[in-house]
């Protein structure tokens, strides 16, 4: 896989999985992705999703939207990420997010949209 790769909509609406594991996609081969924008949209049975690294993506816009299974969410590199938008938005069961580190963030538009959040002082 060569760096610039886009994985836009790659495993959209795969509703039999409930994990997204390295049996289905080598993640350290996801790490010279460019972009994941909807690339796992509407898979509702995702529960769990693995920590990665993409180094090089700059666009996470909708990547988990309506993922409504999922309930917690690791550590993901999104050093190079300038869109979040929509990027979690619909997951009505996420509770808690690793935190996020993104120093190039420009968009970030209804990221967390209908989750259940509770934040502690």
């Amino acid at each position: 896989m060569t760096s610039g790769t886009s994985f836009s909509n790659t495993f959209e609406r795969c509703n039999k999985w409930t994990t997204f594991a390295p049996g289905v996609a080598n993640p350290n081969a996801m790490s010279k992705a460019r972009g994941v924008k909807s690339c796992w949209l509407s898979n509702s049975k995702l529960v769990s999703f693995p920590q990665m690294n993409f180094p090089e993506c700059t666009d996470f816009s909708k990547a988990w939207e309506n993922c409504t299974a999922l309930t917690s969410f690791p550590s993901v590199d999104y050093s190079s990420a300038t869109d979040l938008s929509n990027a979690w938005w619909g997951c009505s069961n996420l509770t808690t997010h690793a935190d996020i580190s993104a120093p190039n963030l420009v968009t970030m538009n209804s990221t967390f949209y209908s989750n259940k959040f509770t934040i502690s002082p």
